[in-house]
């Protein structure tokens, strides 16, 4: 791979961060944004963390696809 094509590679995946971590998106419930140290109900709990953990798979299939569009 040539450094043009790393140094894209790099830039692809600090943007993918940077949007994460800017989008405004809450990373919670539908209802907003879950504390650490709430006094949820389990149920509730759960669904918060499958929030987050979708919102992950999203970041890693997109940082993926990065990776296999700079590898052509």
């Amino acid at each position: 791979m040539n450094e043009f094509s790393q140094s894209n590679k790099t830039k692809n995946v600090l943007s993918l961060q940077v949007a994460r971590e800017h989008d405004g998106q809450p990373t919670g419930s539908p209802n907003g944004p879950v504390p650490k140290h709430s006094n949820q109900r389990p149920l509730e709990q759960l669904e918060a963390e499958n929030a987050q953990l979708r919102e992950c798979v999203v970041v890693l299939m997109l940082q993926i696809q990065a990776l296999r569009d700079d590898a052509r």
